[in-house]
């Protein structure tokens, strides 16, 4: 348990320090939410592995908005870190046992 714990201070920390771009802060907090709340409801659903399913929600969703950006460069700018971020916040739900 105390390991898990450190993982998630030295995930965060680089948030806290002003470490990232809050672009990067944002896709980063995005991952956190739909990997989290996705692996709850895989737990609710009865899913044997419900982390890996809120990993890869959360994954597919960082993917799907880059696909998005690409497909609409007049407002927005694709970039490979903004999904890596998103993934980053997805690993979140591989913190939480449920």
């Amino acid at each position: 348990m105390k390991r898990r714990w450190l993982i998630l201070i030295l995930m965060v920390a680089p948030l806290c320090a002003g470490g990232l771009a809050k672009d990067k802060q944002a896709h980063i907090a995005a991952g956190a939410v739909i990997g989290l709340s996705s692996g709850y409801l895989a737990h609710k659903m009865g899913s044997k592995h419900p982390q890996a399913w809120g990993f890869a929600v959360g994954v597919s969703a960082g993917i799907a908005k880059e696909l998005y950006d690409r497909k609409h460069p007049r407002r927005h700018t694709p970039e490979f870190n903004d999904a890596l971020a998103t993934a980053a916040g997805a690993s979140f739900s591989f913190s939480v046992r449920w």
